[in-house]
């Protein structure tokens, strides 16, 4: 039944011009600190990670559109400072709502395209996290827990009244062509 459901929603929102999608990526991610100590103190490194989800497209007038997209995100943080590095991996639900103004022109015969522009607000919410920290040695690894009195368990690392909750911008350029 859902199967048919997805089917007749395709149908109606193809009449009506509305986009429904996945989508899939790569992320690069550095880690920042706003206190100058920690600045001078770590070394941050370049890491990557992924994120995947839906979107719905709704157009507007003028080659306008809105693009509301949700899904999950995995990023990560490496930190070294001179004795000891921090390798960390965090999990995320996000969600965009971004506008987008198009600009078709023609990729070659009979090939319409439009290559667009988006902004926007992205809300994150960090559900969970892992790594390990190394000293040249072992890797010793440990699970990130919210809100819970720590025990001494060295296993964990524990984030009490943690911000869990991230705003951002998203800016984007894109090109869209119809495969054959």
């Amino acid at each position: 039944m859902p199967i048919i459901c997805m089917i007749i929603l395709a149908n109606v929102t193809h009449a009506q011009k509305y986009s429904v999608g996945f989508r899939a990526g790569g992320t690069a991610n550095w880690a920042s600190f706003r206190d100058k100590d920690q600045k001078d103190t770590f070394s941050v490194k370049p890491t990557t990670g992924f994120t995947i989800g839906a979107l719905l497209g709704f157009p507007l007038k003028n080659n306008y559109s809105v693009i509301i997209e949700g899904g999950f995100s995995q990023k990560s943080r490496r930190l070294d400072d001179p004795l000891l590095e921090n390798h960390s991996t965090y999990k995320f639900v996000d969600g965009t709502l971004l506008l987008r103004k198009a600009y078709k022109f023609q990729l070659g015969p009979d090939i319409p395209s439009e290559w667009f522009v988006n902004i926007g607000p992205e809300v994150g919410y960090w559900m969970s996290g892992k790594g390990y920290f190394t000293a040249g040695g072992p890797k010793y690894p440990y699970q990130i827990e919210f809100d819970k009195v720590p025990d001494g368990d060295l296993n964990y690392l524990y984030y009490n009244s943690a911000n869990r909750v991230f705003f951002g911008l998203v800016l984007g350029v894109g090109m869209k062509a119809p495969l054959k």
